[in-house]
């Protein structure tokens, strides 16, 4: 894996560990066995993107399914599976040594169940760029976000799931800023969400909730709660 991400910022990327789905696209040989994907995006001229995917496809991947699509299909492709436990979470990294590496492949090894999958998304580009001063999210300039999501289809496997995340999360934090994009996580309390924005941004928009809903009442989401009176 590259340590960098110096792609166009026309392109998104992202590793996916997963079990090979029992899909018609997947060849019977691989069906329920370890598989590594790549999330591909490319937001731009369809000729630019053939030429930037043939590095990708000159690999011979098993399953090629990039081509053209609306943004909306691709959004689509990546749906979880209804009717199932899930419980996510994430971390941004500016660098992922081999240490960090290895924890990424053992923990992928790992995988509770055959509908749970570990991402490792290449950011920055235009996420950090001119933009981002606009906006109250910190740690815009990461390199990277690890998102595991344990998906399981029973209670029992759900806590198992549950605990794989917590686990990847602990072994990988060495590598981790502290900050996080706060569409990859669940509730995970209120100093998860301070370091998604920052203490300066933080504090700000709890005046701004404070002045506009002090009761709280938009409280359905990665809440910032009213700073008090």
């Amino acid at each position: 894996m590259p340590r960098r991400n110096t792609a166009s910022h026309a392109v998104g990327t992202a590793l996916v560990f997963l079990t090979a789905p029992p899909e018609p696209f997947v060849p019977a040989g691989m069906v329920g066995k370890q598989a590594v994907g790549l999330a591909y995006l490319h937001a731009g001229d369809p000729d630019d993107a053939a030429e930037h995917a043939a590095p990708f496809r000159d690999l011979g991947p098993a399953v090629d399914l990039v081509s053209e699509m609306n943004y909306a299909d691709f959004q689509c492709m990546i749906d979880d599976p209804p009717n199932l436990y899930n419980y996510w979470s994430a971390d941004y990294h500016d660098e992922l040594p081999d240490p960090a590496l290895d924890v990424l492949v053992e923990s992928a090894q790992n995988l509770p169940g055959p509908h749970s999958q570990l991402l490792v998304a290449s950011w920055g580009g235009a996420v950090a760029g001119p933009a981002a001063a606009q906006t109250p999210l910190q740690n815009r300039n990461a390199k990277w976000v690890s998102h595991p999501f344990g998906l399981e289809e029973t209670p029992e496997g759900g806590q198992v799931a549950k605990a794989w995340v917590k686990k990847f999360r602990q072994d990988i934090s060495p590598y981790a800023t502290g900050g996080v994009w706060l569409n990859f996580v669940g509730d995970e309390g209120q100093d998860r969400v301070r370091a998604a924005f920052g203490e300066e941004n933080y504090n700000r928009l709890a005046r701004v909730k404070r002045d506009f809903d002090p009761e709280n009442t938009f409280r359905g989401n990665q809440n910032i709660r009213p700073a008090a009176s």
